[in-house]
């Protein structure tokens, strides 16, 4: 597998997080290219399949944060989950 086939895990774009696909639960609405709304709650997606198109879509880990404005659900933004600090401290571009 060449690289470019890959997602790129090592970017340096900020802000970013990376998501390990460690059989932990998701709940995510997804919309596939056909036009088709679908749904997901279970573990382990690293790959999903579209029931209607059946097309399967690798699951990215690299998910890019936006800061929380008025688009974010107002008990969403008072009642954060606080992160763990690794103590790493890396550039910031």
């Amino acid at each position: 597998m060449n690289k470019a086939d890959t997602f790129d895990l090592d970017t340096k774009e900020r802000p970013s997080a990376y998501v390990q696909w460690r059989h932990t639960d998701l709940c995510m609405d997804f919309f596939c290219e056909c036009g088709a709304h679908c749904h997901f709650d279970g573990s382990g997606a690293f790959c999903v399949k579209c029931p209607r198109c059946e097309t399967v879509w690798e699951m990215p880990s690299m998910l890019f944060p936006r800061k929380a404005d008025e688009r974010a659900l107002e008990t969403h933004r008072k009642n954060p989950k606080v992160m763990e600090d690794t103590g790493d401290i890396v550039d910031s571009q």
